[in-house]
């Protein structure tokens, strides 16, 4: 693809985006790249990965792509939590891990 015809695809997914949030990120990140910085999640994905994020935006966009609830529901496997009940051996403490866990977040 050269680099018209990537203009006009991106020009097109940025018309049909309709989340505000989702916007001023991509804004964020080409304003970043005209100044030469390169920081985040984006920037650690090779060109291949970040032509597949795009290319996977691009087809969420179009309703006929998506699944129900319903559809995602009847497709899913049921888990037996129970099985795996007192079976996690940890080294650490579980409450200390939570803790740490949360503070990352």
């Amino acid at each position: 693809m050269d680099i018209r015809e990537l203009r006009s695809r991106f020009h097109e997914l940025i018309d049909a985006t309709k989340s505000e949030e989702f916007l001023q990120c991509l804004y964020e990140l080409l304003r970043g790249q005209e100044k030469g910085q390169e920081t985040g999640v984006w920037s650690s994905l090779s060109e291949a990965d970040r032509e597949r994020v795009l290319k996977a935006y691009s087809t969420a966009l179009d309703p006929r792509n998506l699944s129900t609830t319903e559809a995602v529901m009847k497709r899913r496997k049921e888990v037996d939590v129970y099985k795996y009940l007192g079976v996690l051996k940890l080294d650490e403490d579980p409450v200390e891990l939570q803790r740490k866990w949360r503070g990352e977040w």
